[in-house]
């Protein structure tokens, strides 16, 4: 019995976080995601349903994949996007709901599973993904949210050029 309720509790009160990694450029820029999260916050609105979903910038949970990260093929081709400094620009597409986790993996792009990083791959990777609980990862104040202080420069260089065109 104490087995059974335990393993409700976790069900209830630990869901499941899937998640999807990718630069902050393509997580910000791309006109696919954002259609993607503004037709289905739409959606949401319109069904008075929850939202289960959220983007965050370079989180702290991140931390826990370093090294797994610096072998995937993502970080082998989108280096250049992804380090600016000593720093690694990421962005991470959060969802409970395990059915748009798998509509957008297949609609947006190829993603690699964090779990199974292969250095020798050979097909383009667009980020990777994974899934996760607090019972896996420490749920902290700040481990799943934006770090408000880590936006790549090139982003920042683009709004201000936006602003201020005659800078150039």
């Amino acid at each position: 019995m104490l087995i059974f309720l335990e393993s409700l509790f976790k069900m209830v009160f630990m869901p499941t976080y899937y998640y999807f990694v990718m630069s902050q450029q393509e997580m910000l820029e791309s006109s696919i995601v954002e259609e993607i999260l503004r037709e289905r916050s739409a959606a949401y609105i319109a069904r008075l349903k929850p939202q289960d979903f959220w983007v965050s910038i370079s989180p702290s949970f991140l931390s826990f994949f370093q090294k797994k990260i610096t072998k995937s093929r993502f970080f082998f081709e989108k280096k250049d996007l992804l380090i600016s400094g000593d720093q690694l620009f990421t962005s991470v597409l959060f969802t409970t709901n395990k059915d748009f986790f798998n509509w957008f993996k297949l609609r947006y792009g190829d993603f690699e599973n964090i779990q199974a990083i292969n250095p020798n791959r050979q097909v383009k990777s667009d980020g990777f993904y994974g899934k996760t609980n607090s019972e896996s990862i420490p749920i902290l104040d700040d481990t799943w949210k934006s770090r408000n202080d880590v936006l790549h420069p090139d982003l920042y260089l683009k709004r201000y050029n936006k602003l201020l065109p005659f800078l150039d």
